[in-house]
């Protein structure tokens, strides 16, 4: 039932995505567009570039986060005035 579900939503953003680009604005392309556009950018090697460097900037934030993450818990953990007073922002940061 819930992969009947998930088909059901997939074919509905697809349709509201084919019916925004029909909607008289040419900033949308169309889903067949996008898939041809996503095909050729592929194999002229494009998409992998662009895909490498999304990553690689992803990894960067991640282990950037990490970093300063588990820096800032020791930190806060060690030294209990920093911990309860940090804990307000790190709660409102984590909401």
């Amino acid at each position: 039932m819930i992969a009947l579900l998930r088909l059901v939503t997939l074919a509905l953003i697809i349709g509201l995505w084919w019916l925004a680009a029909h909607a008289g604005s040419a900033l949308i392309p169309t889903p067949l567009a996008t898939a041809h556009a996503a095909v050729d950018m592929a194999q002229d090697g494009r998409l992998w570039k662009a895909t490498l460097e999304s990553l690689t900037v992803y990894a960067s934030g991640l282990g950037l986060a990490v970093v300063v993450g588990i820096t800032a818990g020791l930190l806060m953990g060690g030294f209990r005035l920093l911990g309860e007073t940090l804990e307000l922002y790190v709660m409102a940061l984590a909401a």
